[in-house]
């Protein structure tokens, strides 16, 4: 039986017909540095009426994203039906699928939207923090419901949805005005796009307004930059305050990222604030000294504590420094110019030095839309006024969320019921041998007194000289490695009174090519691994026991795929594989190409060893020299009959 919808045995449920959110515990493989091992941790899993976990979420964003939510039913509740607003379950549900890799977000023409996943990364959490404590910042501009900080008030996303979280939608709809943070997606258009908006709004606002920036560089050179001629042109509003190197900053990535692991950026990153005189002297005094010393080395300080180094001293600058501390600018209120210095704090005369449009003009002040995020601490019963009380609003709301199912329903499947497999190909430039590689991991049953068993699979397919094969690819192998499971699974069977064998592989190609070739054996009369399906297909329709295969997504914590990956990967890497690893061997051909007629391409190779001497004795004598010839198949007939058609018609 093909059970292609991707499960996750770790994690689904028996349908209940709606959607909900249950935080429980979740087994997952780590890797550390004393080896691979099993821990459990909390995650508040997110289920579609059918039972089945779509996103795994941390439980302090998810008990976040619910307490914003039970904050906008109570005080807003005008905005939430003006949005249609579903349940909590059902808000969060879109709301992943959302910010997902691909979609595009509301907005017409230019305002369009497309979420890419490696510019879903929020500002470290750590400069967040040292930023809202030095800064006293209480805004965030090009946030999301899933990344924005729980000390922000205030936070600006690119959904109109989002404001069922508190969000308010578009940072671009309002002039911006006080203490705020921002980190746009990370190309050179959002970032130019949002240093002459704070710019434009820093000559506007009528109140104190700051905003620091976290933008990254595009080469080697931090001022190469396109935003960086708009902070240089426009010195009385603008200041680069740091340059980090690019071992200090580890992005954090969204939760709906696959693999939700910090990515260091391959530049540095600058922060850049951009604000009017009222802010820089409530908010950013750089040019102050006071009894707790300079404001510009309490601010280094911060930043040195709050960015630890996470690369090799090797392999980047490790000292955060102030961007030219020496310049007059740096001692200086902007504005101001010190004596004899010859350097002012004056707009310049360039074509980059910004000016307000009049569409610009017309944009409402931020502070004229209503607060999202007023009294959020106090709706878990908190007192703002006593230390302590985000967290504990936190974790009130967590305690709510999770007493919502309890007992937990059980999981659908046991995880220890699989067969898990994977295959593995290095790419051609990598020249490690043999570049393909498969395994079988099967985990310990207790339950039937079964131990765990890993089978190492070497499926490479040695070659004709002359005349390569084209069949050493990842098919092979994910092939290769169901092949071998449904043997040791239908051997297991005979062994105890079992009368199922449960397979769990990542790859659906291979799936969709077994059920084609069962159920319609007459489209699968060729096929480049046409060989193993069958002897697939063979194995299975000739047992007299049910073989199930299973779709399970890859590199998403499932215990069994990852450890049959980890072997794949060692296989194909050549490595000397652990005692208790098994090892099996499929080195039989994936077709029977060769006893047909194909279409090759004959290509002429270069004479090497005795075969150039033979050549270069051969021409002295006035004879030909030898020529090689290699053949080469076409790898897809129907495409090289197309183009010799054309050639010759």
């Amino acid at each position: 039986m093909i059970h292609p919808q991707a499960i996750n045995p770790h994690t689904d449920i028996a349908p209940t017909g709606k959607f909900e959110v249950m935080i429980r515990p979740v087994l997952r493989h780590c890797i550390a540095e004393q080896g691979a091992s099993h821990i459990s941790e909390n995650k508040a899993c997110l289920y579609q009426p059918d039972g089945h976990c779509t996103h795994m979420l941390p439980v302090d964003t998810a008990a976040q994203l619910y307490q914003r939510f039970s904050y906008m039913q109570r005080t807003q509740p005008h905005i939430m039906a003006k949005l249609s607003a579903g349940t909590f379950e059902e808000e969060i549900s879109k709301l992943m699928h959302r910010y997902a890799d691909g979609t595009v977000c509301s907005g017409k023409g230019a305002n369009a939207y497309k979420v890419e996943s490696k510019h879903q990364r929020a500002m470290p959490p750590a400069l967040h923090t040292m930023l809202h404590s030095i800064l006293g910042s209480t805004k965030e501009r090009f946030a999301s419901p899933l990344n924005v900080a729980p000390c922000t008030a205030d936070y600006w996303s690119a959904h109109r949805q989002d404001q069922v979280f508190g969000a308010h939608w578009d940072a671009y709809k309002t002039q911006w005005t006080g203490v705020s943070t921002a980190c746009p997606d990370f190309t050179q258009q959002e970032a130019e796009k949002a240093v002459i908006w704070a710019i434009n709004s820093a000559m506007q606002a009528p109140t104190p307004t700051l905003t620091v920036l976290l933008l990254p560089t595009y080469s080697r050179d931090s001022q190469l930059s396109n935003y960086m001629r708009w902070v240089r042109d426009n010195p009385q509003y603008c200041r680069q305050l740091a340059i980090l190197p690019s071992g200090m900053v580890q992005l954090e990535a969204s939760p709906v990222a696959q693999t939700p692991e910090t990515k260091r950026l391959k530049w540095n990153t600058n922060i850049i604030a951009i604000g009017n005189k009222q802010g820089y002297e409530q908010h950013l005094p750089y040019w102050k000294r006071s009894a707790n010393g300079c404001w510009r080395e309490r601010f280094t300080s911060a930043l040195a504590a709050a960015l630890t180094p996470k690369a090799p001293a090797e392999s980047c600058d490790r000292n955060i420094h102030l961007y030219d501390e020496d310049n007059a600018r740096w001692h200086t209120a902007p504005g101001e110019q010190k004596a004899g210095s010859g350097v002012t704090g004056g707009p310049a005369c360039n074509r980059f030095a910004a000016k307000a449009t009049s569409r610009f003009k017309k944009k409402t002040l931020d502070t004229h839309r209503e607060q999202r995020s007023l009294g959020l601490v106090s709706l878990m019963g908190q007192t703002t006024a006593v230390a302590g009380a985000l967290a504990r609003a936190l974790r009130a709301a967590r305690r709510e969320l999770q007493a919502q199912h309890q007992p937990l329903p059980p999981l659908r499947h046991d995880w220890r019921d699989f067969i898990y497999t994977d295959g593995s190909v290095l790419a051609e430039e990598a020249c490690v041998f043999p570049g393909i590689g498969a395994a079988v991991h099967i985990p310990a049953h207790p339950d039937r007194q079964e131990d765990k068993r890993t089978v190492a699979i070497d499926c490479r397919y040695e070659s004709e000289p002359g005349r390569p094969a084209c069949v050493n690819t990842i098919n092979r192998a994910e092939l290769a490695a169901i092949q071998v499971a449904v043997e040791l699974g239908l051997q297991m069977c005979d062994n105890t009174d079992a009368t199922e064998v449960h397979i769990a592989t990542d790859s659906l190609a291979s799936i969709y090519q077994v059920r084609r070739a069962t159920t319609r054996p007459q489209d699968m009369r060729e096929h480049r691994h046409l060989n193993i399906i069958n002897n697939i297909v063979h194995t299975i329709t000739s047992s007299i026991y049910t073989v199930h295969l299973w779709k399970v997504k890859s590199h998403i914590g499932v215990v069994g795929n990852e450890m049959a990956d980890t072997t794949a990967v060692a296989v194909a890497k050549g490595h000397e594989l652990d005692e208790d690893i098994e090892q099996a061997s499929m080195a039989g051909p994936s077709n029977n190409r060769g006893d047909m007629y194909w279409l090759y391409t004959a290509e002429e190779l270069q004479p090497t060893g005795d075969d150039a001497a033979i050549g270069m004795a051969g021409e002295t004598a006035n004879h030909a020299p030898k020529v090689c010839l290699a053949l080469l198949p076409e790898p897809n007939l129907k495409e090289a009959l197309k183009s010799r058609l054309h050639k010759h018609c």
